[in-house]
């Protein structure tokens, strides 16, 4: 009869340590799992934002090249249709405008000031000539797509082991820059 409460105590504590090991494996695998799908999500997120800005960059471009093509043709563009070029070209800026200003959280800082510097230039307060608007504008755009498509590359094919990398290299530049000071 002693013999088997010997056993049984060492199955109950060999039972414990499984119980524990598998509750701890869980937690992990669980924790990994939920940290993957948030990884997931915030690249879905940012490749729907930036889908949505370059849409807009493209409309608004396409606002100085059918402008171009009229001009090209030497023709005039009846009010009818520069009502409805100028409409897109609008809603293409507020798009763009809402996507930036209500994502901030989302997108690098680089972002945001390619864009308003985007948007300063397109003012053009200074040239009078309409070849010299249309010309510059589609420049500009073209240029701030460029600009926008290679920073969301970089952000968006980020991969999970490199995203690892990264966050281990800022936190040893953090730690040893405060020790520095």
């Amino acid at each position: 009869m002693v013999h088997l409460r010997k056993d049984s105590s060492l199955d109950i504590g060999q039972l414990a340590v499984s119980v524990f090991s598998a509750v701890i494996s869980s937690f992990l695998t669980a924790n990994i799992a939920l940290k993957r799908f948030q990884r997931e999500k915030m690249w879905e997120r940012r490749a729907d934002g930036y889908t949505a800005i370059l849409e807009a960059l493209h409309e608004m471009k396409a606002w100085y090249e059918e402008h171009e093509a009229v001009l090209y043709r030497d023709h005039d563009m009846d009010d009818d249709q520069k009502a409805v070029l100028s409409g897109r070209y609008q809603a293409a800026k507020l798009q763009l405008s809402r996507r930036v200003g209500g994502a901030k959280w989302l997108f690098s800082k680089e972002v945001f000031e390619r864009i308003e510097h985007l948007l300063k230039e397109v003012q053009m307060p200074g040239i009078r000539d309409w070849y010299e608007v249309l010309e510059g504008g589609q420049c500009l755009t073209s240029q701030c797509i460029e600009d926008i498509e290679r920073i969301a590359r970089g952000e968006i094919n980020q991969s999970g082991f490199s995203y690892f990398l990264n966050r281990v290299r800022n936190i040893f530049d953090k730690a040893f820059s405060k020790n520095k000071n």
